[in-house]
């Protein structure tokens, strides 16, 4: 017990650090926003940059680790279209959002220090693969779901999602770092070093982001709606993907760990931006983020008691 407080509680101190530093009026929104801007503009890109250029091979492609996350990713986001349709009678952009709150997880904010402090280095190579694939597949099958009733329109919508995708930093950071890896190529050593020392940075200012943006979530009147999100991403996902992981397909304990530690991370504060800009289950998703984030102290704690 002691090392996984070792491991989780430093993480969600920093959290704590940014929400109160939000809270007492140390930390703006003009602030946050720039340190926002700072992690994934610069930081963490050079973060995915350094770590996959210097990773070693992990020799074999492990299919069956995608197909596990993934999987039960989708297994989970069908389960929140439907349900919120049956339950509370949601219109389709409404059942598009609930799905995407039950299966997207916050892997950047809270996956990456939870995972590099839980499994060191070894553990950033899957994670970093999850990552590269995570926004691309889920975002894509949100926008289908969402624009369903105007072909023309997903389209077009899936047109500048590749657009922007193309020239995000973290997309482009992670490019960069796999051709490195594949060509060997190497930075001089002064430069590798400050590329290292921005990198560095990335874990504990996206904490303080994550932590400062907390203040900015509310309970709001949909409870009944964001339970129901809560428990398909914090109970369902992670018992799907620890079944196929760890029973299906039999994965290495290291890979089969980090698939279902991210699974069970809490709603990604991205799907809150799908919400606004559909103008349907805003409230929903923001009850979501704030509760899951919160319980995640506590189910992230009991997954690593197991799996470590």
């Amino acid at each position: 017990m002691t090392q996984i407080l070792a491991i989780i509680v430093p993480v969600f101190a920093v959290v704590a650090v940014g929400y109160l530093a939000a809270r007492w009026g140390w930390l703006s929104a003009v602030d946050n926003s720039g340190i926002s801007k700072f992690v994934f503009v610069l930081a963490l890109p050079l973060l995915l940059f350094d770590s996959l250029a210097n990773l070693e091979s992990p020799g074999v492609f492990r299919w069956q680790f995608l197909l596990s996350f993934f999987a039960g990713s989708f297994i989970v986001y069908a389960l929140g279209y439907f349900l919120s349709k049956w339950l509370f009678g949601a219109a389709p952009k409404e059942q598009a959002v609930f799905g995407l709150g039950g299966a997207y997880s916050n892997m950047v904010l809270i996956g990456l220090p939870v995972v590099s402090a839980a499994f060191g280095e070894a553990g950033l190579l899957p994670m970093l693969i999850l990552i590269s694939l995570h926004s691309v597949l889920l975002f894509s099958v949100f926008l289908l779901l969402a624009e369903r009733g105007d072909p023309g329109d997903w389209v077009r919508q899936l047109r500048l999602s590749a657009r922007q995708l193309m020239t995000n930093p973290l997309i482009l950071g992670l490019l960069a770092g796999v051709l490195a890896r594949a060509l060997r190529l190497g930075l001089p050593g002064p430069l590798a070093e400050a590329v290292h020392i921005i990198g560095q940075a990335a874990l504990p200012c996206s904490l303080i982001v994550l932590g400062a943006s907390l203040r900015e979530y509310k309970l709001g009147g949909e409870l009944g709606k964001a339970w129901a999100i809560v428990a398909l991403k914090l109970l369902a996902q992670p018992l799907i993907v620890w079944a196929l992981a760890f029973h299906i397909f039999h994965l290495e304990p290291l890979w089969a760990a980090v698939a279902v530690i991210a699974a069970a991370l809490p709603v990604g504060v991205n799907a809150y931006i799908m919400a606004e800009q559909y103008q349907v289950g805003r409230a929903t998703i923001s009850t979501a983020i704030l509760v899951s984030t919160l319980l995640s102290v506590v189910t992230q704690s009991l997954l690593l008691s197991i799996l470590l």
